[in-house]
């Protein structure tokens, strides 16, 4: 049985002796080149007063996102401080009632 695959092994390998390998067209090359040198993306510039006003709203936006989160942070610390004041309140007033 190796016998019999090593025959099989040398004819498939010596099948492709007589193939003669596939030719490239000739102005494949320069098809590459020019995809290669093509521009991939459209730039978009902008003018200075453009820029300035993109960059200032970004800025503002910016800002204005970190104002609220510093607001929404001191509020929630503010109720944690509550709630704690709370449970250690042991309603001494209520205790008493004449």
């Amino acid at each position: 049985m190796d016998q019999k695959k090593e025959i099989w092994i040398e004819e498939v390998l010596n099948s492709i002796d007589g193939i003669t390998r596939a030719e490239a067209p000739d102005d494949i090359e320069v098809k590459i080149l020019q995809k290669i040198n093509a521009p991939q993306a459209k730039v978009i510039k902008l003018e200075s007063p453009q820029f300035r006003w993109l960059a200032a709203g970004i800025v503002l936006l910016i800002g204005l996102n970190m104002l609220l989160l510093s607001q929404k942070h001191k509020n929630q610390s503010n109720q944690i401080r509550v709630n704690q004041n709370h449970e250690y309140d042991f309603g001494s007033n209520d205790l008493i009632k004449l």
